[in-house]
């Protein structure tokens, strides 16, 4: 490390570790890269505390480790440093969404939308997720629709179109849920239940069970 005593460079070299721990999920690999993460930003926090993007990144480090409750802390304190930083707000967001607090995930994915209005894909899937969690079916498919026209063949596209499928599902529309889940199924032919566990929008989610149970019924293979 050239710049051992430049914050900024340790929390772009931890973040680098995430990116690449997310690149194994459910293989034994990430817990090594995360690690590696959390001692850089660790060294990020002796010399500047008060850097926000320390604890927004620190905040998508705990979400793939699925620890909602410091994703929260983490997200919180990186808002309260920086309050218009975007991605603090979706990740605090897509924390609440998976916790079930799914009003105030909508409040903080809006305005995370508000603040930078050329979202990721993540963050059109998660505000689409916290419409479904709240049970406003109608109201999470247009993000979901969005996110989908943007990139039809990218790895969101498949949270897309499970995402999408459950919300048919729940409205009464199988035949048009199961193909949303074939047509995930034919982008990403690995997709599998044990998969999904593993990825940080789902893991440690209070609906991850129910959901999977939905898909599961839709024809989606366990494992």
């Amino acid at each position: 490390l050239l710049a051992e005593g430049f914050a900024e460079a340790r929390v772009a070299l931890a973040d680098t570790y995430r990116v690449q721990g997310l690149s194994f999920a459910g293989d034994k690999r990430p817990a090594h890269y995360y690690s590696q993460a959390h001692e850089h930003l660790e060294a990020a926090r002796a010399l500047d505390p008060q850097l926000p993007a320390l604890h927004t990144r620190l905040a998508a480090l705990y979400l793939a480790e699925g620890d909602l409750g410091q994703v929260m802390q983490a997200a919180m304190r990186g808002a309260e440093l920086e309050p218009n930083n975007w991605y603090a707000h979706a990740l605090l967001g897509l924390a609440q969404t998976n916790a079930g607090r799914a009003q105030e995930a909508i409040e903080h994915l809006t305005l995370a939308m508000r603040l930078n209005p050329i979202q990721p894909d993540w963050v059109l899937n998660a505000t689409g997720a916290a419409h479904l969690v709240a049970g406003r079916y109608a109201e999470a498919k247009p993000y979901f629709e969005d996110a989908l026209a943007r990139n039809p063949g990218k790895t969101q596209a498949v949270m897309s179109l499970l995402c999408l499928a459950l919300g048919e599902a729940k409205a009464g529309e199988g035949g048009r849920a199961r193909e949303q889940v074939r047509q995930a199924a034919e982008l990403l032919p690995n997709v599998s239940l044990r998969g999904l566990r593993n990825q940080p929008w789902l893991k440690g989610a209070a609906f991850a069970e129910e959901w999977a149970g939905v898909w599961r019924d839709l024809g989606l293979r366990e494992q």
